[in-house]
C-alpha cells in the first residue's frame, strides 16, 4: 500500500514533469524539498510502473506550418481489429482513441492543408468495415 503523503508526492512531482519535463532532478528536488537521489528513485520507479509511458515534448504544429484535426468514425464491430491494424499504418495520425461517445474511434490527425484532411477520409472509408467519417477541423487550443 502506497503511504499517502507519498502518493501526494508523487502526484506534485509528475504535475512537475507535465510542465517542463527537463527540469534537473536536483531542481525539482528543491520544489518539492527531497534530495536529487530521491527524485531520480522516484522517477525511476514512476518509469518501472509504467506510470510515466515517457518524456516528450509539446509542439505548435502552426509554426512549422501544419494543423491538428479530430476524426471521428464508426467501425462494424466484426471488423474492429481489421480496422485498428489498418488505421495504426497510417502516417499522419498522433494518437488513436477507442472512443465511448458518439464515434467508435477518434484520431488525432496531423495535416498541412485541407487536400491531406480529404485523403486521409477517403483511406478511412476504403478500410471495410468503417461506416462513417466525421472530421473536425481544430481551430484554436484555449
Amino acid at each position: 500500500m502506497v503511504r499517502k503523503s507519498n502518493q501526494n508526492t508523487d502526484e506534485k512531482l509528475i504535475k512537475i514533469l507535465e510542465e517542463n519535463s527537463r527540469l534537473s532532478y536536483t531542481k525539482i528536488g528543491k520544489i518539492l524539498g527531497l534530495s536529487e537521489a530521491a527524485i531520480r528513485k522516484k522517477i525511476s520507479k514512476l518509469v518501472k510502473k509504467g506510470i510515466i509511458k515517457k518524456f516528450t515534448v509539446e509542439i505548435d504544429w502552426k509554426k512549422i506550418g501544419k494543423n491538428l484535426a479530430i476524426v471521428g468514425f464508426d467501425v462494424i464491430p466484426e471488423y474492429l481489429e481489421k480496422v485498428i491494424d489498418n488505421v495504426k499504418k497510417i502516417e499522419n495520425v498522433k494518437k488513436f482513441y477507442l472512443s465511448s461517445g458518439d464515434h467508435t474511434f477518434l484520431v488525432e490527425l496531423l495535416y498541412k492543408d485541407k487536400d491531406e484532411i480529404k485523403k486521409f477520409v477517403k483511406t478511412l472509408k476504403k478500410i471495410k468495415g468503417v461506416k462513417r467519417v466525421c472530421p473536425s477541423v481544430l481551430v484554436e487550443e484555449l
